[in-house]
């Protein structure tokens, strides 16, 4: 290391210089270098000899060259400047975080003849405390609930989505021992004292547990929980994680429901898509009974009319004839199932509906039953079909 511009104090400070960790560099007042240390040589990459004789601003960012001007007067005029964060220029000329304590060099009479600079590389902190602004920022602007504990269980961390899932604040929160705000919502649930003893034995824990907000709300929460540990790896705490799968819960027994509901209405479409076939089959079987009693009904009527009167015969001509008549009403019911018949709408006065139907219901009913009509005179016509409106009349005495 070169000598300091007074050789007796250079002599005397010469062994220290030489065997600090910080960086220590001497300048005139006009800022040309006097002195290099070794751990000046490890911060900046020059050697003493390349750099002593050559201006400071060597190692000055150009972004930073007036606050050194800056700092240099203020050093003249007596100032000691301590401790202050900057930057400065590798030989590479890639930047240096730097802490500076910078202070006047005095002449054996006491006049300013330079500055002396004790410069510490604070990269490291800087990138650790950069880590820890980038961390922190994470936890606080993080969706998910980020809870730290010490092995006392008492909580010392609660970010912004731990107020919002459990309901209570920071300053709630903090200082307070987790089981009172985390505790089990119902019997049986998975208990926090005994996860977190789990987890200051060296274990990692995901479960999905019941809690309940502060309002009193059910919570369904998805958990991670690890062990926090120190520099020796020793346990100190936990860290935890907690999701909110409420909703998320919710909605896939939503989806379920959903699926059950579809499941079922699939069942009754193919139960009507059965039904409509069936009634297209006995729409078909009806047209065609149909038929083959209207043929019935019509030999009826001609042998009925070959026969003398008080023929034995006659009555059970008359017999197959209702048969007939109840089988044509039984068809027509089947063709108004499968909407092969066409329900014509019209005025119907039901007092004379009724009255026409009397003579059927009587040969209907025979002997078993006597059959009494009670009619209103002001009862007004009605729009129906006058078939159907037969069938519900004899379907149950015919039945």
């Amino acid at each position: 290391m070169a000598a300091f511009s007074d050789p007796a104090a250079g002599a005397r400070l010469s062994a220290i210089a030489g065997s600090s960790t910080d960086a220590i560099l001497a300048k005139d007042t006009q800022g040309i270098i006097t002195a290099w240390n070794p751990a000046a040589e490890r911060l900046y990459g020059f050697t003493a000899a390349e750099i002593i004789g050559r201006s400071v601003a060597e190692i000055i960012p150009p972004d930073r060259v007036g606050e050194d001007v800056e700092i240099l007067e203020k050093v003249l005029r007596g100032e000691v400047i301590t401790h202050y964060d900057t930057a400065r220029l590798h030989k590479d000329r890639h930047r240096v975080a730097v802490s500076i304590t910078v202070s006047a060099i005095r002449d054996a009479a006491g006049v300013i003849v330079g500055a002396s600079t004790i410069a510490r590389d604070i990269g490291d902190r800087l990138r650790a405390e950069a880590d820890r602004a980038f961390f922190s920022t994470l936890v606080h602007q993080s969706p998910d609930a980020i809870i730290a504990l010490d092995r006392a269980n008492i909580i010392t961390s609660w970010n912004p989505a731990a107020e919002r899932i459990y309901g209570y604040s920071t300053a709630e929160a903090v200082g307070r021992h987790g089981a009172d705000l985390m505790e089990a919502d119902a019997a049986g649930a998975t208990d926090p004292a005994v996860v977190l003893k789990d987890v200051f034995a060296g274990e990692t824990l995901h479960l999905e547990v019941r809690r309940r907000h502060a309002n009193g709300r059910a919570l369904l929460l998805s958990i991670s929980v690890s062990p926090l540990r120190d520099s020796l790896g020793d346990v100190y705490g936990a860290i935890s994680t907690v999701r909110d799968i409420t909703a998320a819960q919710a909605a896939e027994e939503e989806i379920e429901r959903a699926a059950e509901r579809e499941t079922r209405l699939q069942r009754e479409l193919d139960q009507a898509r059965r039904l409509e076939s069936i009634g297209q089959l006995a729409g078909g079987v009806a047209h065609d009974f149909n038929n083959l009693l209207g043929i019935v009904l019509n030999y009826t009527t001609f042998v009925a009319d070959t026969l003398p009167a008080g023929s034995a015969a006659l009555e059970d001509l008359e017999q197959i004839r209702r048969a007939a008549e109840r089988g044509a009403a039984l068809t027509r019911q089947l063709l108004i199932f499968s909407r092969r018949e066409v329900v014509k709408r019209e005025a119907v006065d039901l007092n004379e509906l009724i009255t026409g139907l009397q003579p059927l219901l009587h040969r209907a009913l025979g002997e078993r039953l006597a059959v009494e009509i009670e009619l209103d005179p002001g009862l007004p016509p009605i729009e129906a079909d006058r078939g159907q409106l037969e069938q519900v009349l004899i379907s149950a005495p015919l039945a």
